[in-house]
């Protein structure tokens, strides 16, 4: 799924000099009062939906790839004997930490970001589950999950909870 993103992304910025060129020729010829000939036209309307159409598809897909993450991460949440390590230490109450986990959902954005990011291993039987952590920096109770398995959701969070009781 991360390739298809890429991809979607890399056609939407080799259309844009199409666009932008066009674009800019029928300002130019109609400033010069010039008659704007219809190749013209396609020109830009293609280079501006070679633009926007994969813009908005790499929306969708970084959509689902985040859900699909999302839905990976509450599912191994569901198993027992699960351990939490912070810093590599194992931490005291894990099951404090797995519920506050399952909390996890998308939130609406608002103007702020992560600030640091702390890595969860989560462990149940041989399996293992990483997660980074970060601070919402104007929210001290809201954390951003994010899932290093993927590129686009170790950039990207896969959603939010909120907690007054973990990372104190």
């Amino acid at each position: 799924m991360d390739e298809h993103y890429k991809i979607w992304i890399l056609i939407s910025l080799a259309s844009m000099p199409f666009s932008i060129g066009g674009f800019i020729s029928c300002i130019i010829l109609k400033q010069l009062r010039k008659p704007i000939k219809p190749w013209l036209i396609a020109i830009t309307v293609l280079g501006i939906s070679g633009f926007m159409i994969p813009i908005h598809v790499s929306t969708k897909i970084g959509d689902k790839i985040e859900a699909e993450a999302r839905d990976e991460i509450l599912t191994f949440l569901c198993q027992s004997n699960l351990t939490v390590r912070l810093f590599s230490s194992e931490v005291e109450d894990s099951g404090l930490y797995i519920e506050e986990l399952r909390k996890l959902k998308p939130m609406p954005a608002h103007h702020s970001r992560a600030s640091g990011h702390i890595e969860v291993n989560i462990e149940s039987d041989g399996e293992e589950l990483k997660l980074l952590i970060g601070r919402d920096s104007s929210r001290q109770n809201e954390f951003w999950i994010f899932y290093p398995k993927h590129k686009h959701t170790e950039l990207n969070e896969v959603g939010r909870i909120i907690s007054d009781k973990i990372l104190k």
